[in-house]
C-alpha cells in the first residue's frame, strides 16, 4: 500500500500492524481499566513536561504571525488552553465513566415541565456563561409524538482487528489529541493519529501526554506525508474507521476514496464546520447585557482569525426589535475595538474575498485594533455581510449555505420582534454607512467601547433596514412561573443523562421563539442557556 522507498510510510504500516494486534484485547477492556489509563494520561498532563517539549509553543505563535519579541504571553496562552482542555476532558470522562454524578437535578423545573440539570460551565471560551440540560421527566410519555422508525446505527463498527485512523485538525492544536482520547477511551478502539501538515511540531508533546496509551500499543502518532499517502492510510486493509475534523468537502473526499478502494464498509465520523448562527432574541436589554452579547459574538468571530468551526458566522436579529440598531452598532464598535489576529489558515483570505465580491456594496470591512509587531493585512479584518430581511425579495442568504472559515460575519433579520418600546437609553438607528477608519498606531492600545462612546460609534450598514414606523406593542409577556420541587436534588434519568460513552452535539437557542411568546415549549434535547450578570437573553448554536 505504501511506496517501500518511503521509510516514514513503511513505519506507519508497522504501527498499524502493532495496533491491530492489540485491538481484540483492547475492545474487551473494562470501563475500570480505561478509567485507570485515563488517570495515567491525566497525570502526564499535570506533570507538564509536554509544555516544554520541542519548540511547539514557539512554532504555534509563529504560525499566528506573532513576532518573536512578543510571543511570551501568546505562548503562555497556548499552553494554558491546551492543558486546560485536556485536563477538563479527562476529568469529565473519568467522572462519567466511574458512575459519579456529573450533573445535579436543579430545584426548579422548566416552564414546560422539563427536568433541568446543571448548571454546566462553558469554560474560558464563553466566560460568564453556563448551560443546562433539559429533559423529559422520568416516565414521561409524549402523546403527540408520532411513532418513530427504529434508530439506525450512527456509524459502522470496525472489526476486531481494525484500527481507527484519526486525521488531526489543522486549526487548533488540542483537537487531534481530544479525538484520539475519545476514540480510544470512549469507543475502545486502537488509534493511529496522523498529524495535520500545518502542525507537525505537535509530535513531541503528544508523545509525552499519550505515553501510557502508546506503551499499551493502543495509540500511535505519525506525521503527514501528503495527500497520496494520506489516502493510502485511509484505505489500508487494517483501517476500519476514519475520524476527522474538517470541512464537508474533506469528509466527502475520504468517503469517495474508500468507495473507490472497495472499502464501503469502513465507517467515518466527522466534526464538520457549518454556518454557525448566534440568535439574539428581542426584548428590553440593559446596556450591560447588550455589551456582553456584543463582546461574546465579536470574540467568537475574531478568535483564530475566524477559523474555528464554532466561530460566529451568522447573527440573527428581529427586524422590528427597537434595540436592533443599537445592538448592531455596538457589535460593530466592539469588533473594531478588539485586536485583529491573522487569518493564517490556508484559503481563509480567498474565501473572504469571494464573499466580499458576492455581496458587493452590502459587504463592509471593520478595521480592528492592532497587536504590536503582528503582521496583518486588510484581508484579516472582519467583513460584515448584510443579508437583509428573510422573506423579502432583496434577501441574500448565500452566506448561510457555505462555511466561511474566515473573518466574515453575516447578519440576518427576521420579520417581527416589536415587543414594546425601547428603553430610553436606546439610540436611534441610522442609515448612514460606517465612516472609513484607519488602523491605530501600535503604540496606542485599543480602548473598549464605553456607554458614552457607544452612542457615537459609527453605524454599520446592517442597520440600514430600520423601520421608523414599527408599531410599539406591549412588552414581551413574562415567562410562566416555574414549578418548584420540594424534593432534594437527584440524578437525571439514565436514558437522558449525558454520558462520556454516548457523545453527541446539540444546537440550542434561548429563549425559544414559542416560549418568548409565553407559550409552553417542549424540549427533550440539550438547550444551552447562556446566562450572565443581569440575565440577558442570548442564544447560540453550540457545536
Amino acid at each position: 500500500n505504501f511506496p517501500r522507498d518511503n521509510r516514514s510510510m513503511a513505519m506507519a504500516e508497522e504501527q498499524l500492524a502493532t495496533l491491530s494486534a492489540a485491538a481484540p484485547a483492547w475492545r474487551e477492556s473494562s470501563a475500570a481499566e480505561r478509567v485507570a489509563l485515563a488517570a495515567e494520561v491525566l497525570s502526564k498532563v499535570h506533570e507538564d513536561e509536554w509544555s516544554r517539549a520541542g519548540d511547539w509553543v514557539a512554532r504555534e505563535t509563529e504560525l499566528n504571525l506573532i513576532a518573536a519579541a512578543d510571543r511570551a504571553v501568546p505562548g503562555a496562552t497556548v499552553r494554558f488552553v491546551f492543558g486546560s482542555i485536556l485536563s477538563d476532558w479527562l476529568k469529565t470522562y473519568i467522572a462519567a465513566t466511574s458512575g459519579r454524578e456529573s450533573l445535579a437535578r436543579m430545584e426548579e423545573d422548566a416552564a414546560d415541565g422539563s427536568s433541568r440539570y446543571g448548571p454546566i460551565g462553558l469554560g474560558p471560551g464563553a466566560p460568564g456563561c453556563v448551560a443546562e440540560l433539559w429533559a423529559d421527566p422520568a416516565g414521561a410519555v409524549r402523546e403527540a409524538t408520532p411513532p418513530q422508525p427504529p434508530p439506525q446505527p450512527l456509524q459502522r463498527q470496525p472489526s476486531d482487528g481494525a484500527v481507527t485512523l484519526v486525521l488531526g485538525a489543522g486549526n487548533q492544536s488540542f483537537l487531534g489529541v481530544v479525538d484520539v482520547l475519545s476514540r480510544c477511551l470512549q469507543h475502545a478502539e486502537p488509534v493511529l493519529l496522523k498529524l495535520h501538515p500545518l502542525r507537525p511540531w505537535l509530535s513531541p508533546p503528544l508523545l509525552l501526554i499519550l505515553a501510557p496509551l502508546i506503551a499499551r500499543n493502543i495509540v500511535a502518532v505519525t506525521l503527514d506525508r501528503g495527500v497520496e499517502q494520506a489516502s493510502a492510510l485511509c484505505t489500508h486493509p487494517l483501517v476500519g474507521h476514519v475520524h476527522l475534523t474538517g470541512s464537508e468537502e474533506t469528509a466527502t473526499a475520504v468517503r469517495a476514496s474508500l468507495d473507490r478502494a472497495g472499502r464501503p464498509h469502513v465507517g467515518i465520523t466527522s466534526e464538520l464546520g457549518c454556518a454557525t448562527p448566534w440568535l439574539v432574541s428581542p426584548g428590553a436589554w440593559s446596556g450591560e447585557e447588550l455589551r456582553h452579547a456584543a463582546t461574546l459574538i465579536a470574540t467568537a468571530k475574531k478568535g483564530n482569525g475566524g477559523c474555528n468551526c464554532l466561530s460566529a458566522q451568522v447573527v440573527v436579529v428581529a427586524r422590528d426589535w427597537p434595540q436592533r440598531g443599537e445592538f448592531l452598532s455596538l457589535l460593530t464598535a466592539t469588533i473594531a475595538a478588539q485586536p485583529t489576529v491573522p487569518a493564517y489558515y490556508p484559503g481563509a483570505h480567498k474565501r473572504r474575498a469571494a464573499l466580499g465580491a458576492l455581496y458587493g456594496a452590502r459587504a463592509s470591512p471593520v478595521v480592528g485594533a492592532s497587536l504590536p509587531h503582528t503582521r496583518l493585512t486588510a484581508e484579516d479584518e472582519v467583513l460584515l455581510l448584510d443579508c437583509g430581511v428573510a422573506g423579502e425579495a432583496s434577501f441574500d442568504g448565500a452566506a448561510l449555505r457555505t462555511e466561511a472559515f474566515c473573518p466574515a460575519l453575516a447578519v440576518v433579520q427576521l420579520p417581527g420582534g416589536a415587543r414594546g418600546p425601547a428603553p430610553q437609553r436606546a439610540t436611534t438607528p441610522t442609515t448612514q454607512l460606517p465612516a472609513a477608519r484607519t488602523r491605530p498606531p501600535p503604540s496606542a492600545p485599543a480602548q473598549a467601547p464605553t456607554r458614552a462612546s457607544t452612542s457615537a460609534a459609527r453605524r454599520s450598514p446592517l442597520s440600514t433596514r430600520t423601520r421608523a414606523s414599527a408599531p410599539s406593542l406591549a412588552p414581551s409577556s413574562p415567562r410562566p412561573p416555574r414549578r418548584r420541587r420540594a424534593s432534594t436534588l437527584r440524578s437525571p434519568p439514565s436514558s437522558m443523562a449525558p454520558s462520556a460513552s454516548t457523545p453527541g452535539r446539540c444546537s440550542a437557542t434561548w429563549p425559544p421563539a414559542a416560549e418568548a411568546r409565553g407559550a409552553p415549549t417542549r424540549c427533550a434535547r440539550m438547550r444551552g442557556t447562556l446566562a450572565r450578570a443581569g440575565g440577558a437573553s442570548l442564544g447560540a448554536a453550540v457545536r
